[in-house]
């Protein structure tokens, strides 16, 4: 039977309920966080119902980095089970009993968000729905798309043999040193692919990008948005295809903006003056989070946080409390650190090396130091920013910024001309969130000229956005027609450009409804050559993949793949065929493009090796056994669990 059933409207039906539980759980989690941290201080006056959104969504990341830190330590243990597993969530889902959740203030939020809607104009109400709408079509997208790219690669694929055996150790095959990344979306991704499937995993990206739109929302609105600019901030979102594509693609990128948006929040909510020690806890332990679930933002988010701060601890005729300066990075660095040592426990004991993979990994580090694109392209890339920000279409690039981005500031010079205010300039947080916005942008081409790849750095580019978002509300309330129609305008060709990125969606839906889907509907090419593998292999019989993309196959197939120094042997070998036997490899899966060569010789040998399907650029052949070889065998050695032993060794 294969590891991917399709995709039913019965699954998906399932997978709602299952992902709602699960993040209640961690809800219930981040309210005892929450709760833990209310000991230092308040970290401000809750006195807006807004902020009650900010609260909420603070909860729920709070609650999933806790679980991750215990997830971690199960894992490590082997005990990532439905038992040890249920105990925990148990413990969130009583949390939340506990902390005696009313009613009344969920009805509220909701009024709220109703009301600010009808506050608006005709047009403005348009666009409210218009963002609705973009983001309900984007859940049907993460529930019904399969997984594509580094998703299929990696992340859902190693989240696939977690969920099987139960074990956090690396992932064999190529991507053994890159398991040494942060985990908080796999190790999530696990347990709810163990409860339900990988519907329930991939929606579980949903309310992370929520969690994106209600932090940036609350920056515009700490930098003087209104209601108006707090709409246009959310319409940034949806018109960042950068952002839309991860929602429904299963990759971790939005995690990661997720914590960078929420650090930046709280820093901003923080002033050296009022003593709320809560608000900088917040942006530590967010700040950490975000760097563990994407390394790029030790970069970008540290150049970001360190002017945010310099500009708060600015005094009179701008001079600097350094003192207090260094006293809140400080605080930062130390809360930011609690939120590493589940990763540096990780690295620890899976390769001897806690701070891994910057140090300790020797060679096997070396992909930190990434160069995508030849000397003549990277210049290219770096004079034609901000543009390529937005339109660039270079190799794993993965989406660009809003057009509102690079367009609506074009308008900020005739806007303020007419809105001109008697605050100082450098005094406008405006103005501070846009020079951080363009100092870790340039820091980040400087230092990675060749890495075009917005979401890298998502959390810090949409620091553009407060600028874009208040420039419009005023453009949209100026009585200079040409003025609001060229903002409109703006609008609506980012909105265009935005329809292709969701409609896939509603389409898969309409599919499931008339009963016309597929496992394999819009998937790569490699779900059907592995799918086939996958029902025909028997359990324990080793695949080697000469190939990047193995999800479609069975978990135990990936457990029993070859090893990353068992392909490089394979790889070196005069007799491929010899060497395949050797490791009582039965299939080998090959990309072409990038694997022709292997194959190449392969199909030299003396021995013939049978062909057993082939679709677009993925074949499949099965290796016929050695008749003296006694090689290695892959044994169960515990329900779900496999693992590659010596031949004739105890099981």
């Amino acid at each position: 039977m294969s590891a991917h059933p399709t995709v039913t409207l019965a699954t998906l039906l399932l997978a709602v309920p299952v992902t709602t539980a699960h993040a209640l759980a961690c809800v219930g989690a981040g309210r005892a966080v929450q709760w833990a941290l209310g000991r230092l201080g308040p970290a401000r006056p809750a006195t807006q119902t807004s902020d009650a959104w900010v609260d909420l969504a603070t909860q729920f990341l709070a609650g999933l980095m806790a679980f991750n830190a215990v997830f971690t330590v199960l894992g490590l243990m082997g005990q990532l089970r439905p038992v040890p597993v249920g105990v925990a969530l148990a413990l969130g889902w009583l949390a939340l009993f506990l902390s005696r959740p009313r009613l009344a203030p969920a009805q509220a939020m909701l009024r709220e968000a109703w009301d600010s809607v009808w506050r608006l104009n005709w047009p403005m109400r348009g666009l409210a729905a218009v963002v609705v709408l973009f983001f309900l079509c984007l859940a049907l997208a993460a529930l019904t798309m399969p997984p594509t790219g580094d998703a299929e690669a990696f992340y859902l694929a190693y989240a696939q043999i977690m969920a099987s055996s139960g074990v956090l150790e690396p992932m064999r095959g190529t991507y053994e040193p890159f398991s040494s990344i942060g985990l908080p979306a796999e190790l999530h991704y696990a347990v709810l692919m163990r409860w339900q499937g990988t519907a329930a995993a991939k929606f579980f990206v949903w309310p992370v990008a929520l969690a994106c739109g209600v932090f940036l929302s609350g920056i515009v609105r700490r930098c003087g948005g209104g209601l108006v600019a707090r709409w246009m901030a959310w319409t940034i979102l949806i018109s960042s295809s950068s952002f839309t594509l991860y929602v429904f693609d299963g990759k971790v990128d939005l995690f990661g903006a997720a914590f960078g948006l929420a650090a930046l929040y709280w820093l901003l909510s923080d002033t050296p003056a009022n003593g709320r020690t809560g608000a900088l806890a917040w942006a530590g332990l967010m700040a950490g989070s975000a760097t563990v679930a994407k390394f790029s933002y030790v970069l970008s988010l540290g150049v970001a946080m360190l002017v945010l701060l310099m500009w708060q601890h600015r005094g009179q005729e701008r001079a600097y409390d350094t003192r207090g300066l260094l006293r809140t990075g400080l605080v930062l660095g130390a809360w930011a650190a609690l939120a590493w040592l589940p990763q540096s426990l990780k690295n620890g004991v899976l390769y001897g090396a806690p701070l891994a993979p910057f140090l300790g990994m020797g060679e096997a580090g070396a992909w930190l130091n990434q160069v995508w694109h030849s000397p003549e392209v990277t210049r290219e890339i770096l004079l034609t920013y901000p543009y390529a920000l937005v339109f660039g279409d270079y190799p794993m690039q993965g989406g660009g910024v809003s057009l509102l981005l690079l367009g609506l500031p074009a308008l900020t010079w005739f806007v303020r001309r007419r809105r001109a205010s008697d605050e100082p300039l450098l005094d406008s947080p405006v103005i501070a969130v846009t020079l951080a916005a363009l100092l870790s942008t340039l820091a980040w081409a400087l230092i990675r000229p060749s890495v075009l790849a917005p979401r890298y750095i998502l959390a810090t580019l949409l620091l553009f956005a407060p600028l874009a978002s208040l420039t419009a509300e005023a453009a949209l309330a100026d009585r200079r027609w040409w003025l609001r129609l060229g903002a409109l305008g703006l609008l609506a060709l980012a909105l265009y450009f935005t329809v292709s990125k969701v409609r896939s969606g509603p389409h898969n839906l309409y599919l499931l409804l008339t009963h016309r889907a597929e496992r394999c509907l819009k998937a790569s090419e490699s779900c059907k050559p592995l799918s086939a593998l996958a029902t025909e292999g028997q359990p324990g019989e080793r695949v080697f993949l000469a190939a990047y993309y193995g999800y479609w196959l069975r978990p135990d197939q990936l457990q029993c793949q070859a090893s990353r120094a068992e392909k490089e042997g394979v790889r070196k070998a005069n007799d491929v065929l010899a060497a395949l036997q050797a490791g009582g490899f039965r299939y080998i899966v090959v990309e072409r493009d990038s694997h022709g060569e292997l194959l190449g010789r392969l199909l030299q040998a003396q021995a013939p090796v049978h062909h057993v399907v082939e679709y677009g650029n993925v074949v499949v052949y099965r290796v016929p056994p050695a008749v003296t070889a006694q090689p290695p065998q892959c044994v169960e050695t515990r329900p779900g669990e496999w693992k590659v032993l010596p031949h004739g060794a105890p099981k």
